[in-house]
């Protein structure tokens, strides 16, 4: 479920209706709560929703979909720090990498 949700996080930013759309749909199917996907974007709000491991990943996500001339924050950086399993990062990374091309090949080509 982490790397849904860092899915459709970076999907909210990216402003892909067709992939919010889809990755709603598969978290809903997956059983997941429906605050999860409609909170998401103010999981700040409800910090209860959300696990530590949960919000770290958003956030390291967050940062790399809106990567500016200033790079990866401190704080940012060392609360990702304890994402390093050998397969959360990994495949959040391709994941992420994933998740940002089809975004940037589906969005411009409206359905």
């Amino acid at each position: 479920m982490l790397l849904d949700l860092v899915s459709l996080r970076v999907s909210q930013i990216n402003g892909c209706g067709f992939c919010l759309d889809m990755q709603t749909k598969e978290l809903r199917a997956k059983g997941v709560s429906e605050q999860v996907p409609y909170l998401l974007s103010l999981r700040r709000e409800v910090p209860s929703l959300y696990s530590s491991r949960e919000k770290a990943a958003l956030a390291w996500a967050e940062v790399l979909t809106k990567l500016g001339e200033h790079g990866v924050l401190d704080d940012v950086f060392d609360t990702a720090r304890g994402l390093k399993t050998r397969q959360v990062r990994p495949s959040a990374m391709r994941r992420f990498a994933t998740i940002c091309a089809s975004a940037s090949i589906t969005c411009p080509v409206r359905r």
